[in-house]
């Protein structure tokens, strides 16, 4: 201790012990190196005499010392830090985890309120001077990035003025909870758990980049701190540690609308009462709305990638030419099985909306209205049994191919087969196999059914698919007197998700086709997220244009846009001897298009496609989502997709045209 008292007299200021603490810090840090500048033959326990001219400046530098400051600390306790081994976190937290509890501290520091006084307006309590005193500590556990889950010490702070409890990222008062404008960096995502921000947000990093379903983020996390979730915890802690999917989507949702009440500049303020799956609803539904009214943060970006400056030649003036991409891909959530209906389910298991829930007592052959018998899904009719018996077979033998399968992973564990699951709270639609599919069966003349095998296409859908291909031809015989009756036993799911793309990555709009990617409803599309847009496009993209161009030909808001199929499905899916298309449709009469040497493309139009294997990932983790956290879901991966593609954009220095 003599030597500390030296080194604190020897250094002239008021923060001389806030100083010397630094200098010990840094000097136990670096040892090493002040070793290395040392003759060969100093020997290692012992502390040199002299500091090196570089670690003079650098700890002058850390701890805001003189060189001389630093020679004099340097001699006064040099010699006895020596000695010392580093403190580093790890022992930190061994020391804590062990002797904290008995004495009521954790390893963690307690999670406290950011603030002593009460920060409602309307409160006298603070305007008069006073901080809160009625506080109240609880166990709890925090889920860390760094080192696991831990335990910690929670309090609460009371206003006994106007009876405002102030949490760690919340205050609540009349069973409302107003989330802080300022994020703590710790949020609660159930009782008495919490996750530090960081680590929700590399669990929706996973999610976007790696497909990571919540439950297999869970999963993860628990399989990496295995050792420290059981040493972490003394037997007489009141809570364990509980990780699963629900808890970690609950941090995504809380995250994401944060995130999204700070960009609109608004509270974000939920129910404190009730079930916690419902806590978040009406925030994520206004969330919904207020995406589909005003679309995505990028939906007016261009960029040098899709927006091609064409300069002035004597014949024609300098123009702009700006592009984007269309395409569908299902993914498929559960919706109204009744056709053409836009309800929303009450929740993901049912087959209809509740205006439509008398479906489930009429046959499920689709042409029959009768009445379905008991534990049945079909009617009296001995043929409509008879699909029903086979459509069961069908599922039994779905089953067992799932168990094949299960059991194979067993014997090959690289063998990933994907079900979005992976945890024990996303697990309960892991043994459906029921057919969420309108099933064909056929009928033979002496009453056997069985299931009809796809249609062959038609001359023409052949002719547009194997353009220049060689293929031969396959000839079906059907027994005379079959016939075919279609069915659904399971649940609808919605046709497709249509996307519009920009060709340097940038996703401007997703919208969800119910029933099919028909020509109406893409028109549609298109007019609703460019009807406001700062600058429409002059081309869009379409491996279908030659369709959509005929419906739209009419439509004022279309009759400066060029519909093009992108040039690779040009020439392989589109028939040559469709005039019209190849009239309208061929990129090659649209020599903006073309790159600099009039050979290669300017613009990158598969990038639709591109997107869509990307999108596709989430097929598994949607497949049970409600429309709300579908929707929800989506536009937040989108959102963070399009906000990683700017910022490569930005790198690698992309002229960024609007955004």
């Amino acid at each position: 201790m003599d030597a500390f008292s030296a080194a604190l007299s020897s250094i002239s200021t008021t923060d001389t012990l806030e100083r010397l603490l630094r200098f010990v810090s840094c000097v136990v840090h670096i040892k090493n190196e002040i070793l290395l500048v040392q003759d060969s033959k100093h020997p290692v326990g012992e502390a040199p005499i002299h500091l090196s001219p570089s670690i003079l400046s650098f700890l002058s530098a850390v701890c805001d010392m003189t060189l001389d400051e630093v020679e004099k600390s340097w001699n006064e306790v040099g010699p006895v830090l020596w000695g010392l081994e580093v403190m580093d976190d790890r022992r930190v937290k061994e020391l804590f985890l062990k002797h904290g509890p008995p004495h009521g501290f954790s390893y963690h520091k307690a999670l406290w309120p950011p603030s002593q006084y009460c920060t409602n307006r309307a409160c006298i309590r603070t305007r008069n001077g006073r901080k809160m005193q009625v506080a109240e500590q609880r166990q709890g556990v925090l889920y860390t990035q760094s080192h696991g889950p831990v335990p910690v010490y929670v309090v609460h702070l009371k206003c006994k003025e106007c009876a405002t409890t102030y949490h760690v990222d919340y205050a609540q008062q009349n069973q409302l909870r107003t989330y802080y404008d300022t994020p703590s960096d710790v949020l609660q995502v159930a009782d008495h758990h919490f996750a530090e921000q960081t680590l929700i947000t590399s669990w929706k990093i996973n999610m976007n980049l790696a497909h990571m379903s919540s439950s297999n983020c869970a999963a993860t996390y628990l399989e990496t701190w295995d050792t420290e979730c059981k040493k972490n915890f003394p037997p007489e802690w009141g809570f364990e540690v509980s990780l699963n999917g629900t808890k970690v989507f609950d941090a995504f949702t809380l995250v994401t609308l944060l995130e999204d009440c700070a960009l609109r500049k608004t509270s974000l303020v939920v129910r404190h009462d009730g079930l916690q799956a419902m806590r978040f609803h009406d925030a994520i539904v206004q969330r919904n709305a207020f995406m589909e009214k005003f679309g995505q943060p990028q939906i007016c970006h261009s960029c040098s990638k899709c927006l091609r400056i064409i300069p002035a030649t004597e014949d024609s003036p300098a123009k702009q030419v700006f592009v984007v991409v269309m395409d569908g891909i299902t993914l498929g959530r559960p919706t109204c099985g009744e056709p053409h209906c836009t309800n929303s389910l009450k929740n993901a298991k049912q087959r209809y909306c509740k205006d439509h829930q008398i479906n489930l007592t009429k046959c499920a052959i689709t042409i029959c209205k009768k009445r379905i018998e008991t534990n049945h899904k079909t009617c009296e009719d001995p043929i409509h049994r008879a699909v029903e018996v086979a459509h069961l077979e069908g599922v039994l033998a779905n089953f067992q191919l799932k168990g094949k399968v299960e059991r194979r992973k067993v014997a090959h564990p690289s063998i990933e087969v994907h079900s979005g699951q992976g945890a024990e709270d996303d697990d309960e639609h892991g043994d459906d196999v029921e057919l969420d599919v309108e099933e064909t069966y056929e009928i033979g003349p002496d009453g056997t059914v069985q299931p009809a095998l796809p249609d062959l296409p038609t001359q023409a859908q052949e002719a547009l698919s194997t353009v220049g291909q060689e293929v031969e031809s396959v000839v079906r015989l059907t027994v005379p007197g079959t016939k075919k009756l279609s069915a659904r036993f399971g649940r609808t799911r919605t046709h497709n998700e249509q996307i519009l793309v920009c060709p340097c990555g940038i996703i401007h709009a997703r919208q969800t086709f119910l029933y099919a990617e028909s020509m109406p409803a893409c028109a549609k599309f298109i007019e609703d997220t460019y009807k406001h847009h700062p600058m429409r496009p002059n081309h869009i993209v379409f491996d279908n244009n030659c369709s959509l161009s005929k419906h739209v030909k009419n439509k004022p808001f279309f009759k400066d846009i060029g519909l093009k199929v992108d040039a690779f499905h040009f020439g392989t899916k589109h028939s040559k001897s469709d005039d019209y298309c190849q009239e309208h449709c061929n990129p090659a009469h649209s020599p903006e298009l073309l790159g600099e040497d009039g050979k290669k493309w300017f613009f990158n139009t598969s990038i639709a496609e591109q997107t869509n294997v990307w999108l596709g990932g989430f097929h598994a983790i949607c497949r049970e989502m409600t429309e709300v956290r579908y929707d929800f879901f989506l536009d937040e991966m989108i959102k963070m997709r399009n906000e990683r593609v700017l910022r490569k954009l930005k790198q690698c220095n992309t002229t960024i045209v609007y955004t």
